[in-house]
């Protein structure tokens, strides 16, 4: 395992919990 793959999930992970913080904003926002 590279550096690079190590990056390239921690930013895919950071992105993903953005997501899901986002989805979360909404929904709240929704109702």
């Amino acid at each position: 395992r590279g550096l690079a793959a190590a990056q390239s999930e921690l930013i895919l992970s950071a992105a993903a919990t953005n997501f899901l913080r986002y989805v979360k904003v909404n929904n709240l926002a929704t109702i």
